[in-house]
């Protein structure tokens, strides 16, 4: 026997209720990036409970290569994140060396003693 999605839907919403989920206006897309691309939502309805972490965005959704939504990406980024994406990728794509972690002595977690009391 097969079950309508309804019910499940209907039990979704009555939990962001309780959650206090708000929608958020005013939102044209969503890039969401994955290790297989970027799944991409064009004019989702948006909603989020911040006290709970809770974000959801909802609505048609499209798996696209990041090369594809590149340049789409960038006209929307700040240019500080432009400068930062820019110097990432200038380490990794055959220029400069990537500079190497520096660690510090200090992280390191002490050995536990037990009390004499």
């Amino acid at each position: 026997m097969h079950k309508a999605a309804g019910g499940d839907d209907k039990r979704l919403q009555s939990t962001l209720k309780r959650l206090g989920v708000t929608t958020i206006q005013g939102i044209e897309e969503v890039a969401i990036f994955t290790a297989d691309g970027v799944v991409h939502f064009a004019a989702p309805k948006v909603q989020a409970a911040v006290q709970a972490n809770t974000f959801v965005v909802s609505g048609p959704a499209q798996t696209r290569s990041l090369e594809e939504m590149l340049p789409s990406i960038m006209r929307s980024m700040q240019p500080d994140a432009l400068q930062a994406l820019a110097a990432q990728l200038g380490g990794a794509g055959g220029g400069a060396a990537a500079p190497a972690a520096v660690v510090d002595e200090d992280d390191d977690i002490p050995e536990l003693v037990e009390s004499a009391e």
